[in-house]
């Protein structure tokens, strides 16, 4: 006598996709769709974003976020970001010709609690002395610290667009001439919002 068979259930049909927008600090916009069977499955998923997608300027389409997602509202999924990152191709072209490379990479801690660890270069086409490595490299670290003296939010955008690097390059460049300075990568190590998530 045959068994009767199983019946197979296509799992896609049980389901549901979550729509994903970013934290408030980029404006709530709607950067993706997750697909999950049970809500709780989409708690601690991460999403990586361009920021032309999230701000349509041109000039920082080298520079991707990553968010988690810290909850659900509704069918909504909630997130709050967990670093950026510089695209490698990007970093190659400016530091191609550069014979000083300046680098560090400081943990500090924002006034509200955020773990956070940047890797951070400053640059010149001249060959600098060691003794003018150091002391930049101790003021890029001061400055650091300095900003992440304020809440998370403010340092987070002063990290994106560019106005941490810039107050950097500003006090650098009076030790030695330099072509810029440049945050190309922040890793949020401790976030408050993620307590709960697993």
């Amino acid at each position: 006598m045959a068994k009767p068979r199983r019946r197979t259930v296509d799992t896609w049909k049980t389901k549901r996709w979550y729509r994903i927008v970013s934290p408030p600090m980029f404006g709530e916009k709607d950067i993706g769709m997750t697909p999950a069977n049970k809500p709780e499955k989409v708690i601690g998923r991460t999403v990586d974003v361009d920021m032309y997608s999230l701000t349509g300027k041109r000039d920082l389409q080298h520079i991707k976020i990553k968010f988690k997602i810290k909850g659900l509202n509704g069918e909504t999924a909630v997130t709050t970001p967990m670093g950026h990152e510089m695209q490698r191709a990007y970093i190659g072209r400016i530091t191609r010709r550069m014979h000083t490379i300046v680098t560090t990479i400081p943990t500090v801690m924002t006034k509200d609690g955020y773990k956070v660890q940047l890797t951070a270069i400053a640059l010149s086409r001249r060959k600098a002395q060691s003794s003018q490595k150091e002391a930049i490299r101790k003021l890029m670290n001061e400055k650091i610290a300095e900003a992440a003296g304020k809440n998370f939010e403010k340092f987070f955008h002063d990290i994106i667009y560019g106005q941490l690097a810039g107050d950097i390059y500003k006090e650098a460049r009076k030790i030695y001439p330099l072509n810029g300075v440049h945050i190309v990568k922040s890793e949020i190590l401790e976030n408050p919002e993620l307590k709960e998530v697993i």
